[in-house]
């Protein structure tokens, strides 16, 4: 590898995903990533708040279709006749969530 190569490799690490540098130069990611952390260079803020909002987004579309989900099995749960003492154990949260859980349902 030449030193051309090194240091262009350097200059696109904080702005470019590493997936796409080592597919550009034929290397592994954690090859990128070990040159990186010798060299101390890190991704840029513009580039981590990119990918952490793309990120946020989809994990709050995850959350709202998961709080869903668990609110229908509380009020299957319920409608079956079991208690709220019973159905916090079994889906592993305190008893206050059921309640929350139940307060969705009635919308």
């Amino acid at each position: 590898m030449t030193i051309h190569v090194f240091a262009t490799i350097l200059a696109l690490y904080p702005i470019k995903p590493t997936a796409e540098i080592a597919e550009e130069f034929g290397m592994t990611e954690y090859r990128i990533n070990k040159m990186a952390k010798a060299c101390r260079v890190k991704k840029s803020h513009e580039f981590r708040s990119e990918v952490n909002s793309k990120n946020g987004s989809v994990n709050a579309e995850k959350l709202k279709k998961r709080t869903i989900r668990r609110a229908k099995r509380v009020e299957k749960l319920l409608s079956e006749g079991y208690s709220q003492a019973y159905i916090a154990k079994k889906m592993n949260v305190t008893p206050g969530t059921i309640t929350k859980y139940r307060s969705r349902i009635k919308k």
